[in-house]
């Protein structure tokens, strides 16, 4: 059995490729992050099967310092996934 595990965005995607190893080690295991690139995915050894490009904000989302993302990071992000 093949598991695929969905991702949406930088945080998602730590927590799900600690998911991912801990499931490889009795299934095979792909990841389809959502958002970015998944490099979470890659540091963990899981195989992915597609990846975004880099979003300005890191996803649109994201929880920066402020604990919110910033309105100019969320039009960036929203101008650049219209480009893709």
């Amino acid at each position: 059995m093949t598991i695929c595990i969905v991702s949406n965005g930088h945080g998602e995607d730590i927590l799900a490729s600690e998911l991912a190893k801990q499931l490889a080690l009795e299934h095979e295991v792909v990841a389809l992050p959502l958002v970015g690139e998944g490099t979470a995915y890659d540091r963990a050894g899981i195989k992915k099967i597609h990846s975004q490009p880099l979003l300005p904000s890191g996803g649109f989302a994201y929880l920066g310092e402020i604990g919110r993302a910033s309105l100019p990071d969320c039009l960036r992000s929203s101008k650049s996934k219209k480009q893709l």
